[in-house]
């Protein structure tokens, strides 16, 4: 799979990653858009080592469903999601 990686602090490379095996309770999406947020702008301006090597940037996305955990209910291959890989504090 492509990804966009953090190297080392403000470098970024688009890798070709393994695709992860999946748990029981998880599903596998195949991306089809990722927006770039505030958050990455950020992370790739940072001039430190507060982030690790290898992270993969991009957290809202949109894709399909291609594999379902044996643990899964209620979701199925093929279904359009997106993510909201929001926190909320306060």
């Amino acid at each position: 799979m492509k990804a966009v990686q953090l190297v080392r602090p403000t470098e970024l490379v688009l890798a070709d990653l393994p695709i992860p095996e999946i748990r029981s309770h998880e599903v596998l999406l195949r991306v089809t858009a990722a927006g770039v947020c505030h958050t990455d702008v950020s992370i790739r301006h940072e001039q430190s080592d507060a982030y690790p090597s290898g992270l993969v940037l991009g957290h809202e996305i949109a894709g399909r469903i291609d594999r379902v955990g044996t643990g899964v209910n209620g979701w199925q291959v093929g279904e359009d999601v997106i993510v909201s890989a929001a926190t909320i504090v306060g």
